[in-house]
């Protein structure tokens, strides 16, 4: 008769801070905890707001974030208007981390593409030229 293979026993710790050995479950729940764009509980949540910055924290430097599992930059223009824009320029995929604050936007670093607060399109410089009108939000945006 074979022998049976030995039986895995799984010992829970009893003791402070115990838990940090236990066996983690592999069976997440991602129709809750996924919050990514497109997924119910990231769609659920894009209907809040969340506070994530204090205005004390904005100065004249955009600052990179992380919210709801996508890449953004925050910033505050020359006239005193607050933006969220995805971290990528839609152009060419510059980080708008290293964007220069304008009057009104921000401008991209790498090509001079300039952005309002709410993700339109205000300046192309160098001739370059667009599918969409200028001043329409183009998918990029957050």
């Amino acid at each position: 008769m074979p022998k049976e293979p030995p039986v895995a026993v799984v010992r829970l710790e009893n003791r402070p801070y115990g838990g940090y050995h236990n066996p983690h479950r592999a069976d997440d729940d991602g129709f809750i905890t996924s919050v990514g764009r497109g997924t119910p509980g990231g769609d659920y949540l894009r209907h809040y707001w969340h506070p994530f910055l204090l205005v004390s924290e904005l100065k004249d430097l955009p600052i990179p974030v992380r919210l709801l599992g996508e890449d953004l930059v925050v910033f505050r223009d020359g006239s005193g208007r607050y933006g969220l824009l995805h971290r990528q320029c839609i152009h060419r995929g510059a980080s708008l981390e290293y964007g220069i604050v304008a009057e009104r936007g921000i401008r991209c670093s790498y090509h001079g593409w300039h952005f309002d607060v709410d993700g339109k399109v205000l300046d192309t410089p160098g001739g370059a030229t667009l599918q969409h009108d200028q001043g329409e939000i183009l998918p990029g945006r957050v």
